[in-house]
């Protein structure tokens, strides 16, 4: 299902969570709290211009999601989402390119012979005058991103001798790259590098093939691109690297080869979340100690002035609070509203983390 799937899944995060808006998740952080005169109503972060959501990546996590699905589809989304309080579940339709898309093509078309990687058939529609850039009407993809999903070097070889053109999107700006990351075909992806494809290429919503091969899990995909020349650091339209991504998926072995590669483990999005509050967001622990490991900073601060502590606290992830606690995290560390962990504890019922706090030199 692709309107209305859970928000766990990915994470085991629950769906009615009230905690801060961080620039990944987006769709969160009103009305953090009802306790009057200490703690802030809603987040300051959610008055500022860019609207009561982070859309841009509500929309870029909803596409990750989708990178789990039989095929991939991102494709671009209206600037139109609900203004639902779920806007993860109301997200407008990206255009997927399902299972039921390929069942549904003519077997007479290019699109199919492209993704079934049948040359015969591909050089017949060439030689009867088929146009080798024409976009399906149903999926917006063209015959060489069917290819790239299938890994067919050859098709692609005789598209591109045909007119395709190497970096070929629509107006969303999914090039084959993206696809061909996407489904871990190596192959086809260093093969359409040897064309000069842009190896950082981005999607209408700042996705590069790095994004979404760490969004997939692809290790070897990663490890190619970044050794051809894929900046580990590239950010997405709500300045999301693929660290980000790793950590809100407990990627850790992608995470490790992003690291080891050069991203930097303290990269901070558009609102100030490093990958370590995302890690953290989600209650992925194994991700969240490899940062932790690798440099991550424990106290560092977003733009609305919450730590990773602070975010384990309110969501009751106890495991990560007390590791992150024995880690040198700042217990008494304040907000700009100067709340500390405890007290977000004790106001969130968090007993068991309260008394952690305390154990650890909270002060009351």
């Amino acid at each position: 299902m692709i309107i209305g799937f859970p928000t766990n899944l990915l994470t085991s995060r629950p769906q009615n969570a009230t905690v801060p808006s961080l620039g990944f998740w987006g769709a969160r952080g009103h009305n953090l709290c009802d306790t009057k005169g200490v703690f802030p109503a809603r987040n300051p972060l959610l008055s500022n211009t860019r609207g009561s959501w982070r859309r841009a990546d509500v929309r870029s996590l909803w596409l990750i999601c989708l990178l789990s699905m039989p095929f991939l589809g991102l494709l671009g989304c209206e600037d139109n989402p609900s203004t639902s309080n779920n806007a993860i579940k109301t997200a407008p339709r990206t255009g997927l390119l399902t299972d039921k898309d390929m069942s549904a093509l003519s077997e007479k078309t290019l699109f199919r012979a492209a993704a079934e990687g049948d040359l015969a058939a591909v050089q017949k529609h060439i030689r009867a005058g088929s146009d080798v850039m024409q976009i399906n009407e149903q999926t917006r993809l063209m015959p060489l991103h069917y290819a790239a999903f299938g890994g067919h070097t050859e098709v692609a070889r005789e598209l591109l001798a045909a007119g395709s053109v190497v970096d070929a999107h629509n107006g969303s700006a999914v090039t084959p790259l993206h696809v061909a990351a996407s489904r871990g075909q190596a192959e086809m992806a260093e093969f359409l590098l040897s064309r000069k494809a842009d190896i950082n290429a981005r999607t209408t919503l700042g996705l590069s093939p790095l994004h979404v091969a760490a969004a997939a899990g692809h290790v070897g995909m990663v490890e190619m691109l970044t050794a051809r020349g894929a900046n580990p650091n590239v950010k997405n339209k709500g300045g999301d690297t693929a660290l980000h991504i790793c950590a809100a998926r407990n990627l850790d072995q992608v995470a490790d080869m992003l690291i080891t590669r050069g991203a930097d483990v303290n990269a901070r999005n558009d609102i100030g979340d490093t990958p370590l509050h995302v890690a953290c967001d989600a209650g992925n622990r194994r991700t969240l100690e490899l940062l932790v490991d690798r440099g991550a900073q424990v106290d560092v601060k977003n733009t609305a002035d919450w730590t990773p502590l602070l975010l384990a606290v309110i969501l009751g992830h106890q495991d990560i609070a007390q590791y992150l606690v024995l880690r040198g995290a700042d217990v008494n560390i304040r907000t700009n509203r100067s709340t500390t962990p405890l007290m977000w504890a004790r106001a969130k019922g968090r007993d068991a983390i309260a008394q952690m706090l305390l154990e650890n030199g909270a002060m009351e």
